[in-house]
């Protein structure tokens, strides 16, 4: 489970795949995104704040701020706002792979 979001919605992460897309990950040159190439479905990568390690991300909305973004680490399901400078190329083989991180409903717990 990489990703809490209610008692009764989790999200589970592929362990092997999230491997294999760390090493790469940590391979590649992290460059910045042109600002206006930052948008609402963009694929990308960025540090993440709570270990400084990079992943890959989706952005999910822009924030009031327009210098700011909200995105979601796709092999996790965990989501935080980021500046847009923030926001780096992914290697192109990175942004063909869909999210590894699934969302789960665990039945039973709704309501807790």
């Amino acid at each position: 489970v990489g990703q809490v979001d209610k008692p009764d919605v989790v999200w589970v992460t592929k362990v092997k795949e999230m491997e294999d897309v760390q090493m790469q990950l940590a391979k590649a040159v992290m460059v910045s995104l042109p600002m206006e190439e930052v948008k609402v479905g963009t694929v990308a990568a960025c540090k993440y704040s709570g270990d400084g390690e990079v992943y890959r991300c989706q952005v999910v909305t822009m924030e009031e701020k327009e210098d700011f973004v909200r995105v979601r680490y796709m092999d996790f399901g965990n989501m935080e706002k980021v500046k847009k400078t923030e926001v780096c190329h992914l290697p192109f083989s990175l942004g063909k792979m869909g999210p590894i991180a699934l969302r789960v409903r665990v039945g039973g717990m709704e309501g807790v």
